[in-house]
């Protein structure tokens, strides 16, 4: 059996939204390897829409609550802007809104093959 294709990010610029240093060093890793830029990581959502604002952003991983402060006002900015995201959280998807159920979910802890296969989802082919 031929083994599949590794995902790739060659180039893109990534922003991670995460508030637990370890959490956002391991994606950092993963889009690194995957030949992402990273952008941030930032941990609110005020620094995200600063990141937002300054730098064209190709996809974003983002931590449901950061600090107490979810992060459903930057998943809805992202969506109108038609940059894709990933939630990268311990929390259960009932906690999204309805709006957001159908986004892409890495459940922590996560492994970097865990981020592939869900770059590999949002970019089917690659």
């Amino acid at each position: 059996m031929e083994a599949a294709a590794p995902a790739s990010l060659k180039n893109k610029k990534v922003l991670i939204v995460e508030d637990q240093y370890l959490i956002a060093a391991d994606l950092s890793r993963a889009v690194t390897i995957l030949g992402g830029v990273v952008v941030g990581p930032v941990a609110s959502n005020e620094a995200a829409q600063a990141e937002l604002a300054r730098s064209d952003i190709d996809l974003a991983f983002l931590d449901i609550n950061l600090d107490e402060q979810m992060v459903f006002p930057l998943a809805d900015e992202l969506e109108k802007r038609g940059i894709p995201f990933i939630f990268a959280t311990g929390h259960e998807a009932t906690v999204l809104p309805d709006r957001l159920k159908s986004k892409l979910r890495l459940v922590k802890p996560f492994t970097v093959q865990a981020v592939i296969e869900a770059v590999r989802h949002l970019n089917p082919g690659r």
